[in-house]
């Protein structure tokens, strides 16, 4: 994903998101077991004592929630 960068890029620039096109972000509704699930795995990442295999166990969640396919997964995680 490309964001165009604000300011001066070369030491870091900044991002401007506008509401307007964040409106269009379509969020999946999760209850019950997956929500559990996922603030679990958000809780034990914030606490620093997790490693790279909880981050990996919530993307595999989030791809589920968003049904997203093999071809969309490796464009999400920068592998095309």
């Amino acid at each position: 994903m490309t964001f165009s960068s604000l300011g001066d890029p070369w030491n870091g620039g900044r991002l401007e998101f506008k509401a307007m096109y964040m409106k269009k972000l379509p969020l999946p509704q999760f209850k019950g077991e997956v929500q559990d699930e996922i603030t679990a795995i958000v809780k034990e990442i914030e606490s620093g004592k997790t490693g790279a295999q909880a981050e990996d166990k919530l993307n595999e969640l989030i791809y589920k929630l968003y049904d997203l396919t093999d071809e969309e997964i490796k464009i999400v995680e920068g592998r095309t």
